[in-house]
């Protein structure tokens, strides 16, 4: 999403070569224990009476909590900037500032959530996935909430220069998927808070390019 709203990078992301995505992590919906909000229908509420007064975690504007949160702010419908962003400089400070009671939303991938979850000083309210995540198994999807939009999720992947040839392209990809197949590699994704997630370069060009749509309008820069 950053080459749509970060403009003048020194180049455009989609004539790089998509090689392949590898795995992916759901974001978690987090509040501060103490706080009222039991559900994400309590934060809805909240951000529908009070958007002003409506504080949530952010990556600067252009990260994966960002993502969320207009996703979640589209479908109640509040507009982004009637909210207030509380800017962090990486997920793990992100989850401080929900602990600490400075957003009324925190949002970050599983591994930056979770030492948080289990410690008692954050409350999950919602993960992104389709599933369940098998460590936080009592906490409901999106999807189950009646959010099926709110659906971003982290995810890695490799591309390459433009034009890299296509016997490359294919040597990089039958890699990746040897590697995928590893009980190892799949045991350090899980302790990492990822879980497989493999395209091959064409749904990977298809993935961001729809993503890319998704973000132009969330963003309002249709």
């Amino acid at each position: 999403m950053t080459p749509i709203v970060l403009k003048n990078l020194p180049y455009a992301i989609m004539d790089r070569t998509f090689i392949a995505m590898t795995a992916t992590s759901p974001m978690v919906v987090i509040v501060h224990p103490p706080s009222s909000y039991k559900s994400l229908k309590d934060l809805e509420s909240d951000a529908k009476k009070d958007p002003g007064g409506f504080t949530w975690t952010s990556l600067g504007g252009a990260g994966a909590p960002d993502f969320t949160t207009r996703q979640f702010l589209k479908v109640i419908g509040v507009e982004v900037t009637r909210t207030k962003p509380i800017m962090s400089q990486g997920g793990s400070q992100a989850v401080v500032l929900t602990a600490g009671g400075n957003a009324k939303m925190g949002l970050g991938t599983v591994s930056a959530c979770l030492p948080a979850i289990k410690g008692g000083t954050v409350r999950p309210l919602a993960v992104t996935s389709k599933q369940r995540w098998p460590d936080l198994a009592e906490v409901p999807t999106t999807l189950e909430l009646g959010y099926p939009t709110v659906n971003h999720q982290y995810w890695i992947g490799v591309s390459g220069p433009p034009k890299l040839p296509s016997h490359i392209v294919e040597i990089w990809d039958g890699a990746f998927q040897e590697m995928l197949k590893d009980p190892e590699i799949m045991s350090k994704l899980k302790n990492i808070g990822c879980i497989l997630f493999y395209h091959n370069s064409r749904e990977m060009k298809e993935y961001v390019m729809k993503e890319t749509e998704e973000v132009r309008e969330l963003w309002g820069l249709k």
